[in-house]
């Protein structure tokens, strides 16, 4: 990840534009049921813990590293995430969160909030069900105007 900034920050259409780009890493062992990762500027996965319905961030706020593109010499921490039986671990991008009703007066989005909830509810669904259910939880949050930037999301499963 860190080659690949500095690789980024030296290209003219990430500086002369002022952008930047997240990301997350991440490497699946099945063996040990782990996942290792780092994170530039993208949001921290959650674990739902089917068991109990607890859905926690596996990281705190400060896992994630920068942003790519910005600083050539950032640094990024690599995080070990153990994945318990009958769990499920979310990865999905800041326009799941960031989700917004278009009219109604303040601002307000779904948020981190929303996203535990809709995991907590559909935690005995399917886990196409369950990304459904996520997906249509936005879309009524917004009255049905959707989600106003990019929306990827990965959902595991350990039974």
């Amino acid at each position: 990840v860190a080659q690949v900034n500095r690789n980024l920050c030296q290209q003219t259409i990430v500086n002369d534009e002022g952008g930047f780009i997240t990301l997350i890493y991440g490497v699946l062992d099945p063996e040990e049921n782990t996942l290792t990762w780092t994170s530039a500027g993208h949001p921290v996965p959650l674990l739902l813990q089917r068991d109990c319905g607890a859905v926690t961030a596996v990281a705190g706020p400060e896992a994630p590293g920068l942003p790519l593109g910005i600083i050539d010499d950032a640094e990024y921490t690599t995080q070990v995430t153990a994945i318990p039986p009958n769990s499920r671990l979310l990865l999905y991008t800041d326009g799941l969160i960031e989700c917004f009703p278009m009219s109604g007066g303040a601002h307000r989005e779904f948020g981190e909030d929303g996203l535990k909830g809709a995991l907590t509810v559909s935690a005995e669904r399917t886990i196409d069900e369950s990304l459904q259910h996520l997906f249509d939880a936005t879309l009524a949050f917004t009255d049905g105007e959707g989600r106003h930037d990019d929306t990827s999301v990965v959902l595991l499963e350990r039974s």
